[in-house]
């Protein structure tokens, strides 16, 4: 195998991986709601606003960040259980 021909498809390789990287990274997992909608209850569990929150860090007490883990917790032991009964 001539150099070119391997610098083509270490090329061709890395190329791929790029963008099923840029893929992966755009195809996130998404509720399909109507524009303006937000969810209200994920199973029988009422979301709050704090729950739609990506980072906790912006709640500011040690109270309100336990009380965000264990709202997170319980929604996702509610996930778990209908994924796999």
């Amino acid at each position: 195998m001539s150099p070119l021909t391997m610098m083509l498809v270490a090329a061709s390789l890395a190329l791929m991986m790029s963008l099923s990287a840029v893929w992966m990274a755009l195809d996130q997992p998404y509720l399909d709601l109507p524009t303006g909608a937000t969810a209200v209850s994920v199973g029988q569990i009422t979301l709050t606003d704090t729950d739609r929150l990506s980072e906790p860090d912006v709640l500011g007490t040690y109270p309100k960040m336990t009380d965000f883990f264990a709202r997170q917790v319980a929604r996702h032991r509610y996930r778990n259980i209908r994924q796999f009964p």
